[in-house]
């Protein structure tokens, strides 16, 4: 669960819960626990970066940021990662 926090990794998670935290709140009410800046962030927006994406959405956004990146690289190559790269029928 902790690992659903951007910028938790796996040592950070171990670490947490052998310290007795069970739960994403008891890690944020603990004075124990120093976030970094990306925990910070990872925390803050947790809740967006946990919704998921439908593939049209995904789409349309690849549309507009490759529209963007071929404005700064006609060569340059943009490509959807995990569940919209492999073309799952369930994302």
């Amino acid at each position: 669960m902790f690992t659903s926090v951007f910028g938790v990794g796996p040592k950070t998670a171990e670490k947490w819960y052998h310290g007795g935290r069970r739960t994403l709140q008891d890690a944020l009410q603990d004075p124990g626990v120093e976030l970094n800046t990306m925990q910070k962030a990872g925390f803050l927006h947790h809740g967006d970066i946990s919704m998921a994406v439908s593939r049209a959405e995904a789409m349309a956004l690849e549309d507009i940021i490759d529209h963007a990146v071929q404005g700064i690289s006609a060569h340059a190559v943009l490509a959807l990662t995990g569940g919209f790269r492999r073309y799952r029928a369930d994302v």
